[in-house]
């Protein structure tokens, strides 16, 4: 995820897009792959684009609600979507506001294990 920062569309219509798969890849979980993929960025030394920020966008429109993530995920999340959005601002609105806004779409619940997978993963490192 954190590669789509760079990659150029090649697609006609942004239809180029693409996911990298692994055991965390469930769509519920996009909210702290986008997450994960920010800090990825960072420590990589590069900022975020404006095609990141619209992708972590869509990431977190498909996953799970944020208010459904213990605490500790919770300010995970937050910490690295807020700070791409402040060092690249564009007109999009706030992924996590929006998600919030938009949350009449039903979200899959997380389970226990799912979010001892979410913990094993913002430990991760490159």
């Amino acid at each position: 995820m954190a590669t789509s920062n760079v990659r150029s569309l090649k697609g006609k219509y942004a239809t180029d897009t693409f996911f990298i798969s692994s055991k965390y890849s469930l769509d519920k979980f996009y909210i702290v792959l986008a997450a994960k993929a920010i800090e990825n960025v960072y420590s990589w030394g590069w900022q975020p684009t404006p095609p990141l920020a619209w992708n972590v966008s869509n990431w977190i429109n498909r996953s799970t609600d944020i208010k459904t993530l213990p605490e500790q995920v919770q300010q995970y999340v937050s910490h690295w979507v807020d700070k791409m959005g402040s060092d690249c601002r564009t007109v999009a609105e706030h992924p996590i506001k929006r998600q919030q806004r938009l949350q009449s779409f039903s979200k899959e619940s997380l389970t226990n294990d799912d979010i001892n997978l979410l913990l094993e993963l913002i430990k991760l490192k490159n």
